[in-house]
């Protein structure tokens, strides 16, 4: 029987948390190392993956016990295997074993418990990895020690290779807290699934931060569905992050948005002071009931805390009601940034706004020439400002390296929280640099463009890599043979490119916008056939055969004749944009201030509307002439408003938007308004992280803008630097030493590094051990260095344990600096009861990282 038909009958039960039944267990150092690694140098207990290979027995009874208590689907022991999470145990050659033995081990006992009726399915468990591709883009050193794109599409297609070969029958991504690690997964799937001549269901799921309903990397549900919605899943959901009651409103969200089954598997409740799931099967199960009963879920199951006998209740549950099956929505195309961007079948455009382009705005060119990356920001942000609901970004500007400069270009942009919302499209004359944007964008954007110029074969391949990335595509109607210039050509080109790219790539029609090939007028070159009327004859054709497909075009294109003369330009643009309009064109590459400021006489319109549809043999020429004498006024230069405003604004306005420009310029004002250096700090820069910290909160904010604002802030820090030096008698406000870690057994460093930073930016000496540091080290190292302040960083519950041991150790050192926990495993409740007795220093819990400063304020 297939999963599918199966699951078209019933809402199917997987299994529940691996992790806590090991914990159980208990297994010691030795069950980790077998006699392969009795030599191996680093501790290994906690490194569960290892047990696939030298104590599968444990992980056997553990299979085995879900599918009694009635799984349908059981996750391999593989959230960690990946050569990414495996580097820190010096295991990484170990990865594509641990993946084969843990399928087989699965595979094993999910054989010995199916029957006809009650067929049982191996799912293959890809994590998140410890790291964020997302995350290392928007921090300002791009984190050298971060793992590219193509480092973490090697990783999962090792695992995805092992998984397979040991005999999974779906491929799980979960956990997903960064989409661009999970595009990173479902690219490097696409590969071995190619490769293998083969087809597996694939299953993904997200956690989403807090009340927020958006991903640690910053989109929302919806954005996220649309982003992965290429991999074609089986089915999509949510799992971790909290608890069934909690999450319920977001799987509805998400089940709204697909068009594929939907999964949940949530943790058994929030977590106590101790950092224990407490929530009993009979109460978790009175929860999941209610999300049940209204048939919006496929696929449920349980994550941290839950137990053979949460799955047991479940599959009771299960039995008494079916969840609606999916439906396919209305065919539209809809892009995302942080969020979604629906692209409706009705007549409104969507302007894309052109001065993103080196050929487009000879101002960008310059900034991008200059590497002013921040004044290109700051030019996009003016094209979203004017009207535009997306930006056409390229960089193929003689004495650029296009690879490089769009990369820290589109890391600029996803650490503005505005512009980070919207989609992008990347415009290149290189593949190659289209392919290194794409690495750069967790979204879903547009790729422009290709075409069949080179042949069917690089058209296809092009094709199918744009949409293993998740990107929709321009098409434009060149061939073998050059551009097409008629109408005939361009309805044969189209025709041929809509078969080729639904056929052989497998596109969804509404992933293809056609680009008709928008020609200049009034050159004397283009002669016979009129080329406006021809686009918009194209346009009507593509409209008709292919309804799905969308049509863009360069509106600036028309015009090049009359670059210099404003008006004339405005006037043609607007005559032709309505009848573009009318006849199916959707996205209009064009400076939107133009449309926004309406300053075209309609006498001048009219000649333009003649010009265009040759209503008048003479009016080209006169709309040339008129071009000549055109004497409209050069738009005056203002200065922007913000800047308009006092220092300590100006200051406030830099940081929440990541600016650093004028950083020098308004701390030295601010320097000469202020008595003191520090003053500055407590009374500006301080209050304006406060307030970061609270957006972020609201989810106004976003984890990528809180780095860039905190990387803002220590410029803002070190340039106040030489001001501090000069002080004397203030030594008491002089820099401190912290030592900061994530502890043994954890290899989540995040929230640790974001720490770091703000730490940093106040002016302490941040010694940062890294991940998996044992107590004792930790210990050693605060009492060598005399550290002012200790650091400890935990995602995972076994890490309350090892912060207890560090605290005991402070203690018997008789140390007395102020010790900080923070990260998801741990608690205020926690803290105050198992840590604190521990340590006579002041113990202080971090609810989360971005709330850093506001300690750091109160230790300082």
């Amino acid at each position: 029987m297939l999963l599918k038909d199966l699951s078209d009958g019933r809402i199917l039960i997987l299994d529940g948390a691996m992790g806590s039944l090991i914990q159980q267990k208990a297994p010691e150092e030795k069950d980790h190392r077998g006699s392969e690694l009795k030599d191996h140098p680093i501790n290994l207990k906690g490194n569960y993956e290892l047990l696939n290979l030298y104590c599968p027995g444990l992980v056997y009874d553990i299979h085995t016990s879900y599918l009694v208590a009635g799984a349908d689907i059981i996750t391999t022991n593989t959230f960690s295997g990946n050569a990414i999470s495996q580097k820190d145990y010096k295991t990484a050659q170990l990865c594509y074993r641990i993946n084969l033995e843990a399928s087989r081990i699965a595979a094993k006992a999910a054989k010995k418990h199916s029957s006809l009726k009650k067929p049982r399915f191996v799912a293959g468990c890809i994590g998140p990895t410890s790291k964020s591709l997302s995350m290392s883009l928007y921090s300002e050193t791009h984190d050298n020690q971060a793992p590219a794109f193509t480092e973490l599409t090697a990783a999962y297609k090792e695992q995805t290779e092992g998984l397979i070969d040991g005999g999974a029958d779906i491929l799980m991504i979960e956990t997903v807290f960064d989409t661009l690690n999970a595009k990173a997964a479902i690219y490097a799937i696409s590969k071995v699934l190619q490769e293998k001549n083969t087809n597996i269901p694939i299953m993904i799921s997200a956690t989403i931060s807090g009340e927020s309903g958006r991903l640690l990397a910053g989109q929302n549900i919806r954005a996220f569905y649309h982003s992965v919605k290429h991999a074609d899943p089986f089915a999509i959901g949510l799992n971790c992050g909290s608890g069934a009651k909690e999450l319920s409103s977001f799987v509805k969200e998400l089940r709204e948005e697909a068009s594929c089954y939907v999964s949940f598997h949530p943790n058994a409740g929030i977590p106590d002071h101790e950092g224990k799931y407490i929530q009993k099967p009979e109460n978790m199960s009175k929860d999941v009931e209610k999300i049940l009963k209204k048939g919006k879920i496929n696929i449920i199951g349980g994550c941290c805390g839950t137990t053979p006998a949460h799955i047991e209740a479940f599959s009771e549950l299960a039995q008494k009601y079916k969840a609606d099956k999916p439906f396919t929505k209305k065919s539209h195309m809809v892009l995302a940034g942080l969020e979604p961007f629906k692209i409706n079948n009705d007549k409104k455009l969507v302007y894309i706004g052109e001065k993103t382009n080196v050929s487009g705005s000879e101002k960008f060119s310059r900034l991008i020439t200059s590497q002013n990356y921040r004044g290109a920001v700051e030019l996009a942000y003016q094209q979203i400002e004017n009207g535009a609901d997306m930006l056409d970004i390229c960089m193929d500007a003689a004495g650029v390296d296009s690879d490089i400069a769009i990369k820290d270009f589109l890391a600029l942009l996803g650490a503005n929280s505005t512009l980070a919302k919207l989609p992008v499209m990347i415009d290149s004359s290189s593949f190659n640099t289209i392919e290194t944007a794409l690495q750069f964008i967790q979204g879903k954007p547009v790729v422009n463009s290709i075409s069949l110029k080179d042949g069917e074969q690089t058209f296809i391949d092009k094709a199918t890599l744009i949409k293993n990335f998740g990107a929709a595509v321009v098409v434009m109607l060149f061939d073998e043979q050059g551009q097409a210039d008629t109408t005939a050509r361009r309805k044969e080109i189209a025709g041929r490119s809509y078969r080729l790219l639904t056929g052989k790539a497998g596109l969804y029609p509404e992933n293809i916008i056609f680009d008709p090939n928008i020609m200049a007028l009034g050159t004397g070159i283009n002669k016979g056939e009129n080329q406006a009327i021809s686009v918009l004859e194209t346009c009507k054709f593509i409209r008709d055969s292919f309804p799905k497909c969308s049509i863009i075009g360069g509106i600036s294109n028309l015009s090049y004749a009359f670059r210099k003369a404003s008006r004339p330009r405005k006037a043609l643009h607007r005559v032709f944009l309505e009848a573009a309009n009318k006849a199916g064109l959707k996205f209009a590459i064009i400076n939107p201030a133009e449309i926004k400021n309406d300053d075209v006489p309609e006498n001048l319109k009219n000649l333009a509307r003649s010009a265009i549809f040759q209503e008048d043999s003479k009016a080209m020429e006169e709309l040339l002439n008129y071009a000549k004498s055109d004497s409209a006024k050069k738009p005056v230069k203002t200065k922007k408003s913000w800047r308009q405003q006092a220092v300590g604004k100006r200051l406030k306005h830099s940081l929440i938007n990541g600016i650093d420009d004028y950083l020098e310029y308004d701390i030295e004002s601010a320097a000469e308004k202020y008595k003191q250096p520090y003053d500055i700090i407590e009374e500006i820069l301080m209050p304006a992280m406060e307030e970061i910290s609270c957006r972020f909160d609201e989810g106004t904010l976003f984890l990528p803008q809180v780095v860039r604002s905190a990387s803002v802030f220590q410029k803002a820090v070190d340039i106040l630097q030489p001001f501090m030096n000069r002080e004397v008698g203030r030594k008491s406000r002089q820099k401190g030493r912290v030592v900061l870690a994530t502890v043994e057994g954890d290899v989540h460093d995040i929230g640790k590094n974001i720490a770091s930073i703000v730490f940093q930016c106040n002016g302490f000496e941040v010694t940062d051990l890294g991940i998996m540091v044992p107590a004792v080290k930790i210990a050693e190292t605060a009492q060598q260095i005399n550290a002012d302040i200790v650091g400890l960083s935990g995602l995972i519950t076994p890490s309350l344990r090892e912060m207890e041991k560090v605290a005991d150790l402070l203690e018997n050192k008789s140390l007395e600096m102020p010790l900080l926990v923070g990260g998801a495993a741990t608690s205020k409740k926690h803290t105050e009861k198992n840590i604190t007795p521990l340590y006579r220093g002041k113990v202080m819990h971090v609810k989360d990282a971005s709330k850093i400063g506001a300690i750091v304020r109160k230790i300082v």
